[in-house]
């Protein structure tokens, strides 16, 4: 390992200076010294995608990521702990949606923070699914606006302060997901985790439920309003807690799956990385 962790020194220049790293020592540097082949893959998987990303968004922070030093050297490490190795020294994006490999380090440690809480708390759990009709001559700006301006609906007003207060809300953790098909176009959707002081029980209780689809329909009369169709699916309630349970456990291996080797795509739906993908192999 020592061989392959030497210092990479980049020309100096009044800027901060550009990376120049020997990727292919890098590569079998990592190689040699990890045991996980399939980790492997995924993290080359996931840097070949943020290649692709720095192609076509030109001017999004994802552009300079791993690609500018702080200082004037950059430093391949490798951490006993997690059997893996890392470039230290350099500037990192930090974006969710635009780089696969931000996006993966982000989303780990914030379900693994959310499902640390929620192991050992006591709030009652209710999960709220909302969707947007959606076919493939929308463009995406036009749903993500108008799902983002349903969900503002629902937090404001005084029956907003009637569902939170009479359900005892104490906070709420959100999900935007977005998944492509080439039948239907953008798919974006929007998942609330709220934590109430009331127990699972009283959740469950019709009054309580009754309580949730009236606030609901607040989302349901502004779609209609922007004239999108609105059906059963268009909302969705969880209040049993394995279900809960059962949607967090999809979301963990949703966050391994779209960074994995595995065959993706196969029901035609892809995540916006796995467009990535496409792009490079010349079908979009």
């Amino acid at each position: 390992w020592n061989h392959y962790q030497d210092s990479f020194q980049p020309a100096k220049t009044r800027y901060t200076p550009r990376v120049e790293i020997n990727k292919q020592a890098v590569i079998k540097a990592i190689r040699e010294g990890s045991t996980h082949g399939q980790e492997l893959s995924a993290r080359a998987k996931r840097f070949t995608r943020q290649y692709i990303a720095k192609k076509v968004l030109p001017g999004e922070r994802v552009e300079k990521c791993f690609d500018l030093a702080f200082g004037s050297k950059a430093h391949v490490c490798y951490s006993k702990e997690h059997e893996a190795a890392h470039v230290k020294g350099v500037m990192v994006c930090g974006s969710v949606w635009a780089c696969p490999v931000c996006s993966r380090k982000v989303s780990k440690r914030r379900l693994d923070e959310l499902t640390t809480a929620l192991a050992g708390s006591e709030y009652g759990q209710l999960l709220v699914t909302l969707t947007i009709q959606h076919s493939k001559k929308d463009k995406l700006k036009r749903l993500l606006d108008d799902l983002a301006e349903g969900v503002r609906k629902l937090r404001q007003g005084r029956q907003w302060g009637d569902f939170s207060d009479g359900l005892k809300l104490v906070g709420s953790v959100t999900n935007l997901e977005e998944t492509y098909s080439s039948e239907n176009g953008h798919h974006p959707h929007k998942h609330i985790l709220f934590l109430s002081e009331l127990p699972q029980s009283e959740l469950n209780k019709p009054e309580n439920r009754a309580k949730i689809n009236t606030w609901l329909a607040i989302y349901r009369a502004f779609l209609t309003s922007k004239g999108y169709h609105v059906n059963e699916h268009t909302t969705d309630v969880k209040t049993n807690h394995d279900d809960i349970a059962g949607y967090l456990v999809k979301w963990a291996f949703s966050q391994e799956v779209v960074l994995s080797d595995m065959k993706e795509g196969s029901s035609g739906h892809y995540s916006p990385f796995q467009l990535l993908d496409l792009i490079r192999q010349g079908k979009t």
